[in-house]
């Protein structure tokens, strides 16, 4: 995990080296962007820690600074055959998110906070009888990365986040709350703004 973090550091470090000025025109005020975005997360709890994660997001920048928006992730946490029953679970997040950029130029560092909804499920499948579970509640995550634009519309934003989740109480099973660290890298692309 530790060289994961280091070669992490060191792409970031790199793309901030290698993004060129004059080509980027940074965050514009008042427009949109869409973006995917793959990585990796670390949840514990779960049987195998390391996990493969995407999704996508659609922000608003306010201005060079504050940006607001919604985020969607999707992790799946693996499967499993055991005596001829098939097992798998997912976790899904998906909430608001506020970031605040410290430069309004072709590379632009962020701190983010984001809040929303986290939903876990499991399928059982044996002999062709599916049965399912679920469970939600809710998380809040910490993070930061940077914006680096390649072109006047378009860049990469590696990202570094912890989300802390917490999962209610329901008929079949009990409360509790997980650590979710994410290394993540977005493509995006800015449309609009004044």
């Amino acid at each position: 995990m530790r060289s994961l973090y280091k070669s992490l550091c060191a792409s970031t470090i790199f793309l901030l080296a290698a993004s060129s000025p004059a080509l980027a025109q940074g965050i514009a005020s008042g427009s949109g962007e869409v973006g995917g975005t793959i990585g990796y997360a670390h949840v514990d709890g779960v049987t195998s820690n390391n996990h493969f994660a995407f999704g996508g997001s659609g922000i608003y920048n306010l201005n060079q600074v504050v940006a607001v928006g919604f985020e969607y992730s999707y992790t799946p946490l693996g499967s499993e055959a055991i005596e001829g029953i098939k097992a798998s679970e997912h976790l899904q997040t998906y909430g608001g998110v506020a970031r605040f950029s410290f430069s309004g130029s072709s590379v632009a560092p962020y701190a983010l906070v984001g809040f929303g909804g986290v939903d876990g499920k499991a399928v059982a499948t044996y002999e062709g009888m599916t049965v399912s579970d679920g469970q939600s509640g809710y998380y809040f995550a910490l993070g930061g990365g940077a914006s680096i634009f390649f072109g006047p519309r378009w860049g990469i934003r590696p990202e570094f986040r912890y989300e802390r989740q917490q999962f209610v109480a329901n008929t079949q099973f009990e409360a509790f709350g997980q650590n979710d660290v994410q290394g993540l890298v977005s493509v995006f692309y800015q449309f609009g703004g004044r």
